[in-house]
């Protein structure tokens, strides 16, 4: 990988993460594993705070990408998600879930948007802007 171009490497990081955080073994037992902790209106509660703390954090992570870059925002992200996964398994009642759902909301947050820019400003460099919609669609 080191002999790539910078956008194709940066491509196949993208597949790769992309693959990997839709990987989830933990999506077909979720909502029993939080049924034994918390009851179902509070997973509701969790799953629309979840949502809604990614949608509100969307503006203030990706200015924080553009002041300290998207490659060091994509990361922050990163470590977010793996450090509440981890915790999950520790939560035993809805304020520990839900400081969990904040988390993955802020991981989601600073994710989304700077997965995409990163992989289109190494295209832009590349002078192959055309490419990448053919990429992002794949």
């Amino acid at each position: 990988m080191k002999d790539l171009p910078v956008y194709k490497r940066n491509t196949w990081i993208f597949y790769i993460t992309q693959f990997l955080h839709s990987l989830v073994f933990t999506i077909p037992i979720w909502i029993v594993y939080y049924q034994g902790k918390i009851t179902v209106a509070e997973i509701s509660y969790l799953v629309t705070i979840q949502y809604l703390s990614q949608m509100f954090l969307e503006l203030p992570s990706g200015a924080l990408a553009d002041l300290i870059g998207r490659k060091n925002t994509n990361l922050v992200g990163w470590i977010i998600g793996a450090a509440s996964f981890f915790l999950f398994p520790l939560a035993t009642n809805f304020y520990h879930f839900l400081i969990l759902a904040l988390m993955v909301g802020l991981n989601d947050s600073f994710r989304s948007g700077s997965e995409e820019a990163l992989l289109y400003d190494t295209y832009k460099q590349a002078d192959k802007e055309n490419e990448y919609d053919k990429v992002y669609g794949n």
